[in-house]
């Protein structure tokens, strides 16, 4: 019988065989360290999409990858079919018992910081991009039933001047449910480290909201954080990017999976030596809110694995001291502006040419892993 991630991959590759993509491991971790005593539940996670009309996308550089402003019908659909078929998997799953899908969709999933230079008109962008709000989320709202029931994190760009969107119960975390009460994973857009130096006291804040197993629905503060995130929104231009235009996620060369049981890495990430050696903040940051945790005695001082999305930049950074606690740290990265990564196929690595951000994280298990969905490049007129 075929694992659950064997199943998602092949999911995937039944929308990207046919129009020659592929599915790229950017990274991966296999190992009991994540402490995830169950195999019944697969966890999927949808980075940023940064959604906008098609008027205001017209207006920026970068936008959603694979929009109904890019040329071929295949592209424009790919996040739906993709999504379409993850759910007849979940259907299937949910008819025989014995497995579950659980998706994640990690934040700024509409932007509507780009969308609303003035006030907010939620007339303009609800049923923008539809089939991929129905499919994750709307469905049963509508009157339909494919839907994968996601739950939906808030981000600082689905807000904007306090408002969010309505139809939408939006959460500000995830702590996966655990029979023992010692959830392993814990998942949260990841802009709160952004303003926290502002704030006296936001660490605390962060550990009580956050990690103490109760889920605050359709709010974005913690504190004082809505006020400085609108300070943060009005102190940055967003007329080509959100981060950067291009990320070069250097690391390990990708491998490309072509059929759904082929053997891979099971340490294909970054490793460092203290919390405080990652590349970016995020990372001792959460390590920091984690002990706090276990101070206070909360849930998520068993927390593992930390998902994230809001950098833009897919990578998994795992902390493995000799002794104490260890600490992966999986950002998932978007579906928005481009990326360079090292690819191997049957001979040296070498860099990919700049493609569209695509990305996709899962979990089953004791087994953590991020794709790349890559699709051939259109042919250049000569």
């Amino acid at each position: 019988m075929p694992t659950p991630h064997e199943e998602i991959a092949e999911a995937l590759l039944t929308v990207l065989q046919p129009l020659n993509g592929e599915l790229r491991l950017l990274a991966r971790l296999s190992d009991p360290l994540i402490t995830n005593p169950s195999e019944k539940e697969t966890h999927l996670f949808i980075p940023d999409l940064h959604l906008l009309t098609p008027d205001r996308r017209a207006e920026y550089d970068y936008g959603f990858n694979y929009s109904e402003t890019d040329p071929g019908f295949h592209k424009s659909e790919l996040l739906a079919a993709l999504l379409a078929s993850l759910y007849e998997l979940k259907a299937a799953w949910d008819r025989q018992g014995d497995r579950e899908l659980i998706t994640v969709q990690l934040g700024d999933f509409f932007d509507l910081w780009r969308q609303f230079p003035g006030d907010v008109d939620q007339s303009q962008i609800q049923n923008s991009h539809g089939q991929v709000l129905d499919l994750l989320y709307r469905a049963p709202f509508v009157g339909a039933d494919e839907c994968l029931e996601a739950v939906m994190l808030l981000g600082n760009h689905d807000t904007r001047k306090g408002q969010f969107l309505d139809g939408i119960q939006f959460t500000r975390n995830y702590l996966n449910e655990a029979a023992d009460g010692r959830p392993f994973l814990f998942a949260n857009h990841g802009d709160a480290f952004d303003l926290i130096e502002h704030l006296p006291d936001a660490l605390k804040e962060f550990t009580v909201n956050y990690f103490s197993g109760v889920h605050p629905v359709s709010t974005y503060d913690v504190g004082a954080l809505s006020e400085a995130a609108a300070n943060y929104n009005n102190a940055r231009d967003f007329t080509s990017a959100i981060t950067q235009p291009e990320h070069n996620l250097a690391g390990n060369a990708a491998v490309a999976i072509r059929e759904p049981g082929a053997a891979l890495p099971e340490r294909f990430c970054e490793e460092i030596a203290s919390p405080d050696e990652a590349a970016d903040h995020h990372f001792g940051k959460y390590y920091e809110a984690i002990d706090d945790a276990a101070e206070r005695d909360l849930m998520g001082q068993h927390v593992r694995v930390v998902v994230m999305g809001h950098t833009h930049m897919a990578k998994m950074v795992l902390y493995r001291p000799d002794q104490g606690r260890p600490m992966l740290l999986m950002d998932v990265g978007a579906w928005i502006e481009r990326c360079i990564y090292p690819f191997a196929d049957n001979g040296p690595a070498s860099n990919v040419p700049s493609e569209s951000s695509a990305q996709l994280g899962v979990i089953n298990g004791n087994d953590a892993r991020i794709y790349q969905i890559h699709l051939p490049q259109p042919a250049q007129p000569s």
